[in-house]
This record gives structure tokens, sequence and C-alpha cells, in this order.
């Protein structure tokens, strides 16, 4: 990670994520840590379409492979990040390519509703962990309950098949 106090191109008080491809920086994304502002975007990105974050981290000997939205839940649990709530079709032929069972820990907003429709499409298995109302993400999760916790409760709540996915969605997105 690295800090930027640059106040060019309002790069001010923002942490920036490095993207890795095959061990070289390929993108990078920089987060605003100010106060909430509307006028100042959240995110400035800069990727490749298709990327995915942390793919190069990912041990070929592992069972799962949890996906997420953002690169900080990502890191939290050391999974992917597909950097939004759409995978394309290049971002689950990577994901596949892990030869990794996926599960899909969406959050809990409009745009988790959308990687759970992804997931369904693609015969990714979705997690709904039992967490508090107030936990809206992984990295939430995380920090309320610590990476064993957390990771515990994603995978006892594993989801496969369709029916039981949109089932589920209902009361983990109306919480």
């Amino acid at each position: 990670f690295y800090y930027s106090t640059s106040t060019e191109n309002q790069m001010e008080k923002r942490i920036l994520v490095p993207f890795y491809h095959k061990h070289k920086i390929v993108g990078y994304t920089a987060r605003w840590l100010g106060k909430k502002d509307y006028k100042i975007a959240k995110y400035f990105t800069d990727v490749p379409p298709g990327y995915v974050f942390n793919c190069d981290k990912q041990n070929y000997n592992r069972k799962y492979v949890l996906v997420m939205e953002g690169p900080f839940d990502a890191i939290a649990l050391d999974g992917i990040a597909i950097l939004g709530s759409e995978p394309n079709a290049r971002q689950q032929e990577m994901v596949n390519n892990l030869q990794q069972k996926v599960i899909v820990v969406p959050d809990r907003d409009d745009a988790g509703r959308k990687m759970i429709t992804k997931a369904i499409e693609y015969n990714w298995s979705v997690a709904f962990p039992e967490w508090g109302d107030n936990i809206k993400d992984v990295g939430d999760a995380v920090i309320k309950y610590g990476k064993i916790l957390t990771m515990k409760s994603i995978l006892a709540t594993i989801q496969d098949t369709k029916l039981k996915i949109e089932l589920n969605a209902k009361k983990w997105l109306n919480k």
C-alpha cells in the first residue's frame, strides 16, 4: 500500500493499492480516507478490462476461492475481488481457471444483489454468513469478529443451488 499526500487531481488523503498481474503492476485503486464528501470520488481506479484482483496470490492447492467486490475485503481474507458487482465473462474465466470451488461473499446492498445474480448465472456458490445487522461486508466482519470467525461463518453458510441461493439472498439482503 501507499499513502498519497499529493494535492494534485484529488489524490490527497488516499491509500493506493497496486494491482499486479504476473508480478508486474498493471493498475491501481486509490481510496479516499477523508470525511464523507459527495464532491469527492470515494475511489479512483485504473485497471485493464477483465482484471481480477489478487489472483497472483492464490495458492492452487486451496479448496476454495472467495470472491468479493472490493480489494480491501479480498485482502482481509486472502480472496479475490472483481472490482465491482457484475463480473464479466473474462473475469469468470480467470476465476474458473483457478480450479477451486468458487464462493461469492456478497455485500449487503444492491451491488450484492447483482453479484448474487451473476453467481447464479456462472454456477458459483454463495455464502450468507450470520453476521449482525450492522455488518455490510467482509471488511466489517473481520473488524468485528476477526479473520478466523469470519472465515468460519462463511464456510458454514455456503449455498450451491439456485433455489437455496435465491431464498437465502432475500433474507440476507433484507437485514
